[in-house]
């Protein structure tokens, strides 16, 4: 399997040189050098390091061979991170002690140590059973039901701990038709299958889950539950009942419960897309304070709030600190480690807010006009596009080229624009965007001359109007800002002329 370098550069992004001091991972010099390269970004590809190392390219036997070495000694060195710093929560710190012990209780028993490592299975155990992780208790009861049936016989412990086995036996099974269902939803979302979501899930399938919940009282049960309940109201675009759906989950797990911070953390931010398209501010200010208390900096969660927020300020026109934020964003220095999707976005939202920038709509010093061509090969479209994704993708660049009046290239991509909507756009789905499309065509028909535009786009603005963004049934990315607004931005930088 190969080893990719932007692996390389996860795995530096996770063990920090003031990690690897607290480790004492002793590189070689030139293990430490290939390390500092990546962490400093000095050496941002396979190639780069190949032509640094042995001035060759990433094929070389050499290189590869030093790059199996790196990802060797990174990925052991997981395991020897300590795990009891104040940045991680009591969840967070039972999952990895839970997993590590399992590994270490296996390498003891396998090296004659059976003793010990019994003791250390049943001290993991307990801890297994308290946060509920049911794949580490399945395999400890195992191991200790074997070892009190074989090795040293005792009925009374043997009957214990296959009583644990054969009921966690019966979690994982639950827990595998629940995750599976909402596997398949996750796949129907991002592929959008041609098919309906009843054939994918229906209701006795979910009532199933949460009787099962219920039956034996497993938080990982009831938060498949309701992500499912999530997912299947997310696709119908019914954001009301979705934000019903999460505050009735945040309010039973808070009550209690012991889950960890990132599942709440996707209850709360699903609440997010209704509070914003209703304009409920005050809620969703609420919804981002608390998740700022359960995130870590520069993590993945952190840029998905941060995503989220940059919204929420555009949403509120509060364009200023909203393309403070995106830039603070970007220039973060874990952003070049973000996986594809994520960091693609986050790059279109930076290309709408210098959009605002170029039409004035924010003042800064910034003085370099935005980059179109840099944009368009940072951020190619999505290939496999069933979402209507590549709709902001097209349309920054028709604004970009309106603004700059190259009318040519702006036409040629409204054409482009069209086709693609033709090709993908399910009216019913992403009914705005459809609308706007045709918004946009109006002005290459009108030669991008405001008054035609205005007359020719009136009946599609009437039919825009129709479905407010609350009822919008289309992804809360794609619209990133307001149509209704966006447009009268639109209409601003036409003139009276006929191009």
């Amino acid at each position: 399997m190969k080893i990719k370098f932007r692996i390389l550069k996860e795995l530096v992004s996770i063990i920090t040189k003031n990690k690897i001091k607290t480790i004492n991972l002793d590189f070689s010099p030139l293990l430490k050098e290939f390390y500092d390269g990546i962490c400093n970004n000095t050496l941002k590809s396979d190639l780069d390091a190949a032509q640094h190392f042995y001035n060759a390219d990433e094929k070389s036997r050499q290189y590869r061979e030093l790059r199996t070495r790196l990802y060797d000694r990174l990925s052991t060195a997981i395991l020897l991170i300590d795990v009891n710093s104040p940045r991680f929560n009591d969840m967070q710190k039972a999952f990895y002690n839970c997993h590590k012990n399992f590994a270490i209780t296996k390498n003891i028993i396998g090296r004659g140590g059976r003793n010990s490592g019994i003791l250390l299975a049943r001290k993991t155990l307990t801890q297994a059973q308290k946060y509920k992780h049911t794949n580490i208790i399945f395999d400890l009861s195992c191991l200790l039901k074997e070892h009190y049936s074989i090795t040293e016989s005792n009925e009374r412990e043997y009957t214990k701990y296959n009583k644990i086995a054969q009921n966690s036996l019966k979690l994982l099974d639950a827990e595998f038709q629940a995750k599976s269902i909402y596997e398949n939803l996750v796949r129907f979302h991002l592929k959008k299958y041609r098919t309906k979501i009843e054939d994918i899930v229906n209701d006795s399938d979910v009532q199933e889950i949460y009787r099962n919940a219920i039956q034996f009282d497993w938080d990982k049960l009831y938060i498949l539950y309701y992500q499912i309940q999530v997912s299947i109201h997310s696709e119908k675009g019914d954001h009301r009942k979705v934000t019903e759906i999460c505050e009735e989950a945040i309010d039973f797990f808070e009550n209690g419960r012991i889950i960890g911070d990132s599942i709440l953390l996707f209850f709360y931010q699903n609440t997010l897309p209704y509070y914003m398209n209703s304009k409920q501010y005050e809620k969703a200010e609420r919804v981002f304070k608390i998740s700022m208390g359960k995130i870590v900096e520069g993590s993945n969660n952190w840029f998905v709030v941060q995503m989220q927020y940059f919204k929420f300020l555009i949403y509120k026109e509060d364009y200023k600190e909203a393309y403070e934020k995106i830039d603070e964003v970007v220039n973060y220095p874990t952003f070049k480690v973000l996986s594809g999707e994520r960091k693609q976005l986050l790059l279109i939202y930076e290309a709408y807010a210098n959009y605002l920038v170029e039409i004035g709509r924010i003042l800064t010093e910034k003085k370099q006009l935005f980059r179109l061509a840099k944009f368009l090969n940072e951020v190619p479209t999505f290939s496999t596009d069933k979402r209507g994704m590549n709709i902001p993708i097209l349309v920054i660049q028709v604004l970009f080229l309106i603004k700059r009046k190259e009318y040519e290239k702006a036409r040629n991509r409204i054409d482009n624009l069209q086709k693609y909507g033709a090709k993908y756009i399910r009216i019913n789905e992403n009914f705005r965007s459809n609308c706007f499309i045709k918004m946009l065509s109006q002005i290459a028909n009108g030669n991008f001359n405001k008054i035609a535009t205005i007359r020719k786009s009136k009946k599609y603005i009437e039919k825009l109007k129709t479905v407010p963004l609350e009822r919008a049934n289309q992804s809360h990315e794609i619209e990133i800002i307001p149509y209704d607004v966006l447009w009268g931005v639109v209409i601003e930088n036409l003139d009276n002329k006929i191009h």
